[in-house]
């Protein structure tokens, strides 16, 4: 049985177990209160860094957590925003005072020119643990450096598990994200692609519009949830459901609960 089990939602995440949690462009993993870490592919953008927040926070506050180490791994990076760059710094720099606990980060890095900028990210914020930026064939090394080599294979397991969306996924995800009501027609005219080309990748992929379609309002319907006090009414317009009631059909299709159960489990 892998050590790793999903979760949902961040408040599964209570240093008790083994959990990991999938985002659009991110996978989070916690082994109690030992060590975390973060895959990251794609090309993050600003709300991609602000999902991640809560989870990199986890602890901060509670001594507890102290000691434990983390593991960035960039190495899919294939671009960097500059909003999504920018809140993260941001964020970094904020959070200095409440990540005393924090022993070691580690952060792996690709090549090139994404892999330079990446590798040097925390050197520019220069925190108060220690630090180290390793290519691939070091990680291991890293691990044990961090005395949890025993984890190595389970994190790298893990990585292989979840993978990384393809790059026709990934593509489609991006333009939903600025046109959320586009037609297959219109994704393909974005992307420079015929439409049959388009669902013919997108079959290969083993991926479906509609339910990428689905993944995204659910992902802005669980923000608005979480962030603000709109009513479910509000919520399922901006997020472009006909009603109240199918917000509800929808989360508990997925998550078995209400979005007001979800609400309050998840409120920031």
């Amino acid at each position: 049985m892998p050590l790793f089990q999903p979760a949902t939602s961040l408040h599964e995440f209570d240093g008790t177990t083994s959990r990991y949690f999938l985002g659009r462009s991110f996978c989070y993993w916690l082994v109690g209160r030992r060590a975390n870490g973060t895959f990251i592919w794609g090309k993050p953008q600003e709300q991609d860094i602000a999902e991640m927040e809560p989870f990199w926070s986890l602890g901060s506050s509670d001594p507890a957590w102290n000691g434990r180490v983390g593991f960035i791994d960039a190495r899919a990076v294939e671009g960097v925003d500059a909003l999504a760059f920018r809140r993260l710094l941001s964020y970094l720099v904020r959070t200095q005072p409440s990540m005393k606990g924090v022993r070691a980060v580690t952060m792996v890095h690709g090549g090139g020119l994404v892999g330079v900028v990446t590798a040097g990210l925390l050197n520019v914020v220069r925190p108060s643990y220690g630090f180290r930026a390793v290519s691939a064939d070091k990680l291991r090394e890293a691990f044990a450096a961090s005395g949890v080599e025993e984890l190595f294979d389970e994190v790298e397991a893990l990585r292989g598990r979840v993978g990384v969306a393809p790059e026709v996924v990934r593509a489609v995800q991006a333009v939903l994200h600025r046109q959320p009501s586009a037609t297959l027609a219109d994704l393909a005219h974005a992307l420079g692609l015929s439409a049959r080309t388009l669902q013919r990748r997108l079959d290969g992929a083993g991926a479906s519009l509609r339910q990428l379609r689905v993944n995204l309002l659910l992902r802005q319907a669980e923000e608005l949830l979480a962030a603000t006090e709109l009513d479910l009414d509000a919520i399922a317009a901006q997020v472009g459901l006909a009603s109240a009631s199918h917000l509800v059909s929808l989360f508990h299709r997925v998550h078995g609960m209400t979005p007001g159960t979800w609400r309050e489990r998840n409120r920031r």
